[in-house]
This record gives C-alpha cells, sequence and structure tokens, in this order.
C-alpha cells in the first residue's frame, strides 16, 4: 500500500488490540476467540470498505481462518480480491524466530484448516523460496494492477487485496 500515491493499510491484529479486556487471541481456540476474530474481520472489512467508498485503494492484513470471515469479506467487500501467502511450516517459524514478537508456534497444524476456509476464494502464493520484495511483487500481481508512479518503478495492484495467510 505505501507504494501507492494514495492507499490505506488495515491491519485487522491492530482492531483486534482495541479489545481492552476480556479479549482473546484466535490461538486460544475457544467459542470467544472465534467470535472475536469474525467480529475483527468485520471491523476490518467496515474500515476497508469506508476507505473503498472515498476512491482510496485499500489493502486488508487479515488471518483467514474459518468460512465465516471469508462470507464477511465477500458481503463487505464485494469485487475484493484475496491473495493467501503460505509457506512451508520450517520457513514459517524460521521467518518468525527473526521477529521480535513470536507468534508461528500457536498456530501450527491450522495451514489445512486455512486452506479448507479460502480455497478457491483466493489467489495462493507460495512464499517458501521469496524474498518480502518477491512476496510483495508478487501479492501486487495477484491483486491486479493499479499503476505506481513510473519512478517507483513497480505496480500495484487494481482492486483491493484483503486477506493473507
Amino acid at each position: 500500500a505505501q507504494r501507492l500515491p494514495i492507499a490505506a493499510h488495515v491491519e485487522a491484529d491492530t482492531l483486534h488490540r482495541f479489545l481492552v479486556s476480556g479479549g482473546q487471541w484466535p490461538s486460544a481456540r475457544t467459542d470467544a476467540a472465534m467470535g472475536q476474530l469474525v467480529l475483527r474481520t468485520r471491523n476490518a472489512a467496515t474500515v476497508a470498505a469506508n476507505f473503498v467508498s472515498a476512491g482510496i485503494p485499500v489493502v486488508l492484513d487479515e488471518v483467514l481462518s474459518t468460512p465465516r470471515q471469508v462470507a464477511v469479506l465477500a458481503e463487505l467487500l464485494p469485487g475484493g480480491r484475496i491473495v493467501a501467502l503460505t509457506a512451508t511450516e520450517d520457513v514459517v517459524l524460521a521467518r518468525d524466530a527473526m521477529r521480535s514478537k513470536h507468534t508461528a508456534a500457536n498456530y501450527r497444524g491450522v495451514a489445512s484448516e486455512i486452506a479448507d476456509a479460502v480455497g478457491a476464494a483466493a489467489t495462493w502464493i507460495d512464499t517458501t523460496g521469496l524474498t518480502a520484495e518477491e512476496t510483495i511483487a508478487a501479492v501486487l500481481r495477484a491483486a491486479g494492477g493499479w499503476a505506481l508512479p513510473a519512478a517507483a518503478g513497480r505496480q500495484a495492484p487494481a482492486n483491493r487485496s484483503r486477506g493473507r495467510g
């Protein structure tokens, strides 16, 4: 999104942190956590839709792991595109080890759930052998083709992109 002249990046995790008490992350796998997950997806999609209605391209950054989340996106962002990122578990864990916040181990074994939930609704990109820059380029290609200033030398999506996995 930063590569475009104007664009928004809606990060669902940020909205999840608005729960200042009683909040549960999806890794808790409780009914409350799953309800909050769908709520945060709905909130993120609503914010994204507001940007879109103002003519501002948006990238919605969310982990989609349930069919309910996919349905919320289809309802609130019709015509949006889901681009799902995947990598082998060892690569995900290695990348996570380099971050200041370590969460990947909490989600071991959910790749098949994500694939079942998102399925053909997404364009899937295997990032196992890609650098961060190559991943960004692949996402932008998959999402469409917004034109960037020539000096940037890159393309961005023509339609809003939502989701990550």
